[in-house]
């Protein structure tokens, strides 16, 4: 059977998900990764490098609306990139200094790419030392 949701309950299980990115003492951390992604449980290893990490706005994302939400990328969010490869996926963590990844920290997970991503870049092909962007991201909550 597939679920139906109300529109208020989807927005407030993204406002929530919000929160808890928003939840540290600083501003959220989305970073990014190559290789296949991990489960959410699992930590990142070598096989799935860091290649970049964002401090997001607070809130990261605007108040979800018809039960999608969109990242706080106006004006886009800029950062240097840590490490050479292509990105894959990004995971999203509280935080309380905006800079320090803690696994115990970590809310959610998704997909990147160029466009019609969860999260776009301006490149899915990182060098290091290069500049990142994020350049849209959206996020729509199931069962409507």
């Amino acid at each position: 059977m597939t679920w139906s949701i109300t529109t208020a309950r989807r927005n407030a299980l993204l406002d929530g998900i919000d929160d808890d990115i928003n939840g540290g003492l600083g501003a959220g951390i989305l970073a990014i990764y190559g290789g296949t992604k991990k489960a959410l449980s699992v930590a990142p290893d070598g096989t799935t490098p860091l290649l970049a990490k964002f401090t997001l706005a607070d809130p990261a994302f605007a108040a979800a609306a018809a039960g999608a939400m969109d990242i706080d990328a106006d004006p886009d969010l800029e950062t240097t990139a840590v490490e050479t490869g292509t990105a894959t996926w990004a995971r999203f963590y509280s935080s309380t200094d905006g800079s320090t990844i803690l696994e115990a920290n970590a809310v959610a997970q998704c997909d990147v790419g160029t466009s019609g991503s969860d999260i776009n870049l301006n490149t899915t092909t990182i060098t290091n030392g290069g500049t990142v962007r994020i350049t849209s991201g959206n996020v729509t909550a199931p069962g409507s």
